[in-house]
């Protein structure tokens, strides 16, 4: 049992990961266009040579932000279509309080 709370953590663990990627993405694609914006304005070559610089770092780690989020997608997409997914998040496996009642108690001299 505990396998399959380990395998439920895990997914858990990855659609939060592909959330914080897609919000990492956004910002990324979101500071791509500052600095586009700023490369239309008129401005020395030092300082253009400056934002080029800034968007080449900035494309190198939005295109890393990207493989991996396209790597995970393809992963729990997989998963989903298998139905593994849905049915280890929704499971009530691993959630169990501990606490057991007993639900007959006909014979009422057992002491229960």
């Amino acid at each position: 049992m505990s396998v399959i709370i380990e395998m439920r953590k895990l997914y858990e663990q990855a659609d939060k990961r592909l959330g914080e990627l897609f919000e990492l993405l956004s910002k990324y694609d979101l500071e791509q266009q500052d600095l586009l914006h700023r490369l239309e304005k008129p401005c020395d070559a030092i300082a253009m040579m400056s934002v080029v610089k800034s968007l080449k770092e900035l494309r190198s780690k939005r295109r890393e932000v990207k493989k991996e989020l396209t790597m995970l997608k393809v992963e729990i997409d997989s998963m989903k279509n298998q139905g593994i997914y849905n049915r280890l998040l929704n499971s009530k496996i691993g959630r169990y309080s501990g606490d057991y009642k007993y639900r007959t108690s006909i014979i009422k001299d057992l002491g229960l």
